[in-house]
């Protein structure tokens, strides 16, 4: 009964466990896509930043503040993990026996499912607290090369296209129906050849999702001449 409470309860457990995830994050680490797109992008970028992903192993603590400045620019650095359902408790004057908390994480490329829930286990290092993984938690997708002929004519069709444009290569954060595919395929791309403006990112798989027609028009002559360009590699 909540009016003779014991010492330690389920709920305070696991509050302290995820106040200890909270305080101790993954490290920042630079991945293989991210090591592309320094390479790719750093000769194109202003002199300062240029002087920076030229020397990374210098700049290192210089690049992770730039990146970390933002939520979507910290997940391309870290591994990370935030708590995204809670459940605990029936009535309000019972206390409850168990307590029950899903850490939604997106895994860096380099970690795994295991090596994740491992870490996960020595920050919250609590015997009362049972870890496991979803059903649906898998590795990250391996990283494609991109030193190749199959990235540069993805990079060829976008020049063509937008002109001004630098091809680069990058990390997707979500998760896409490319994953089926590791099993059989070298190569994966997740490309989308379209221009988002901030108010049609605002808009994405929410109400009126939308582009311009211009913009899908351009998107299509992309595909275009991937597809035709690929064919004759």
């Amino acid at each position: 009964h909540s009016s003779i409470p014991p010492i330690q309860t389920a709920i305070g457990s696991l509050n302290n466990a995820l106040v200890r995830l909270d305080q101790n994050p993954f490290p920042y680490t630079i991945s293989a896509p991210i090591e592309g797109f320094i390479e790719y992008i750093g000769p194109e970028s202003p002199f300062m930043n240029k002087l920076a992903f030229s020397n990374p192993w210098l700049f290192k603590p210089l690049i992770f503040n730039s990146y970390a400045a933002t939520g979507s620019g910290r997940a391309m650095i870290q591994t990370t993990m935030t708590p995204t359902v809670v459940k605990a408790g029936v009535k309000d004057n019972v206390v409850p026996a168990k307590a029950q908390a899903i850490v939604n994480c997106r895994i860096l490329p380099g970690e795994t499912v295991e090596s994740t829930q491992s870490r996960i286990a020595s920050i919250i290092a609590d015997s009362s607290i049972t870890i496991s993984k979803q059903e649906t938690q898998v590795n990250p997708s391996k990283s494609s090369e991109y030193n190749n002929p199959y990235f540069n004519t993805i990079g060829s069709a976008v020049k063509t296209v937008y002109p001004k444009a630098h091809a680069a290569p990058f990390l997707m954060l979500g998760a896409t129906d490319s994953r089926h595919f590791d099993n059989v395929c070298d190569r994966i791309y997740k490309f989308a050849p379209f221009v988002y403006r901030s108010e049609e990112l605002k808009l994405l798989h929410g109400i009126n999702e939308k582009i311009a027609v211009e913009n899908f028009k351009n998107g299509i002559q992309i595909y275009y001449l991937v597809l035709k360009n690929i064919n004759t590699l």
